[in-house]
């Protein structure tokens, strides 16, 4: 099973999606609590880049291939769940 990356640093470093998603998702999170909206926050954290789970995107990050909106699935989920804030959000 190949794992789904996120970021691969100059020197080589990788970022699993698991572990951008769940980072992101936890900040998103605490600085949406101030406004009372933590859950709406941990949404988008975790929708944000879920388009990062594409095959293309994969490619792209791996092998320098073309480039691909990886943010667009986040908020087209969003929209499925009614989470219309969210969806601008992300």
């Amino acid at each position: 099973m190949s794992k789904y990356l996120s970021h691969i640093s100059a020197d080589r470093r990788e970022q699993t999606n698991l572990e951008h998603l769940t980072k992101t998702a936890e900040l998103c999170g605490e600085f949406a609590s101030h406004f009372h909206a933590r859950e709406l926050g941990v949404l988008t954290g975790l929708a944000h880049d879920i388009g990062k789970f594409s095959a293309e995107f994969q490619d792209r990050l791996k092998n320098n291939g073309k480039k691909v909106d990886h943010s667009t699935a986040g908020a087209v989920e969003c929209c499925k769940l009614g989470h219309t804030y969210a969806a601008y959000a992300v």
